[in-house]
């Protein structure tokens, strides 16, 4: 709670390859792949465009459309020991639009939720996409949009989440050209990471994890749930005092135990 609330709130966004699903995107891209194969949109793309598009990286910011949920507790807030920040899908929404307006060569942020999908009916996943027009920037780059919906598509058996994303497609700005004397047009293209504002944090002992901080206004924060294995009467007061640190910027949040036992 310290680290995401100051003078403003700011969330880490980690890279997508490595999330706590080691399968993140990954399933997704294949699927979407078979999926597109045959459209005509992807006619002609070749492997290297594949590739390079996975040069691009995506940074989320996973959050639960269930406040005070269960499951959530269990899986990531040891079970209870911990808080549940509920926040503002408006001011999700609309900071999201205003990045895509402001940023349209370099960044890309989208606020929508996960669809879980299995193989067989990866269609309805992708049409979902499709008829709200969230992946339509670029007309002349349509397979592109389609590989985007990667970071919203995940597979049925993690619909116990119900997820919703705040994401950030971070696109490629540098490109190496090298002189391929075995090619017809003699030169291979390949994009380097972007890498700008990156910063790094470990998982365990081993795990090196890149994410980019995301900053959102003090308002986007609506309410704090005390996990239901604290017994310390004064933590309600103790949290209280620390938003006062700074100002009026949250004097909105309502602070309440979980209802859950």
């Amino acid at each position: 709670m310290e680290g995401i609330i100051g003078n403003d709130i700011c969330l880490w966004a980690s890279r997508y390859d490595h999330m706590n699903d080691s399968h993140e995107q990954i399933w997704a891209k294949d699927v979407v792949l078979e999926y597109c194969k045959n459209l005509p949109e992807a006619e002609g793309v070749s492997d290297d465009h594949i590739q390079n598009w996975f040069a691009k990286y995506t940074y989320i910011i996973s959050l639960c459309e269930i406040p005070d949920y269960r499951n959530m507790w269990r899986l990531y807030c040891n079970d209870g020991l911990g808080m549940c920040l509920t926040f503002d899908e408006d001011i999700f929404k609309e900071q999201s639009i205003a990045n895509q307006e402001n940023n349209l060569m370099h960044t890309f942020d989208i606020y929508d939720k996960v669809v879980y999908a299995s193989k067989k009916n990866i269609s309805k996943a992708v049409e979902y996409f499709k008829d709200k027009g969230i992946f339509r920037r670029f007309i002349n780059e349509s397979f592109d949009e389609y590989m985007n919906l990667c970071a919203f598509i995940k597979d049925s058996d993690f619909d116990i989440e119900h997820e919703m994303r705040y994401a950030r497609i971070r696109d490629n700005t540098e490109v190496s050209i090298n002189y391929n004397p075995e090619k017809a047009d003699n030169w291979d293209m390949y994009f380097r990471p972007d890498t700008l504002g990156v910063e790094y944090r470990m998982r365990g002992d081993r795990e090196v994890v890149p994410y980019i901080e995301i900053h959102f206004p003090p308002e986007i924060l609506k309410q704090i749930t005390i996990g239901y294995r604290y017994i310390d009467k004064e933590i309600l007061a103790s949290i209280r005092n620390h938003l006062n640190k700074y100002g009026d910027n949250y004097k909105h949040v309502e602070i309440q135990p979980s209802s859950l036992f």
